[in-house]
Parts: C-alpha cells; structure tokens; sequence
C-alpha cells in the first residue's frame, strides 16, 4: 500500500498568529507566536488522490517553541 502525504492547504479558523505559515510542505518557518502562548486552530488537508484510499491514517505535527527572547530553541 502507497503512502500519500497530505500538507495543511488552508486555515479556516483559531487564533493562531501567521496560520499561512503552516500551509504546504515544511519549510522551516514557524508562526510568530511567542511565550507561554495557548493557541486552537484548524486546517484544511488536501484531498486524498486515490478514492480507494483506506486504512490507518497518521498525523505529524511539528511543533517548535521559541526561546526565551531570542527565537531560538531552549
């Protein structure tokens, strides 16, 4: 069985800073969020190319917390 990769395609709603940063294939730029900050937010996957698509799916998220001032990981 193939695996699709799937990449976020729009923000549709939350309170996240720069959500278009999350769009597309990772590419080292994060959203401008700083601190101790809580978010929500959603978006919208691709579609999946094969209708026949079935199985186990898994979600990656990457996450990366800023350091304290300089935006440098702790």
């Amino acid at each position: 069985m193939a695996t699709a990769t799937l990449y976020f395609v729009s923000s549709i709603s939350g309170n996240v800073t720069t959500p278009a940063n999350a769009l597309g294939a990772p590419d080292g730029v994060y959203t401008t969020d700083t601190g101790s900050t809580n978010w929500t937010h959603r978006w919208r996957l691709d579609t999946v190319a094969d209708s026949q698509a079935s199985g186990t799916q898994t979600l990656t998220l990457r996450v990366r917390r800023s350091g304290t001032g300089n935006g440098s990981p702790p």
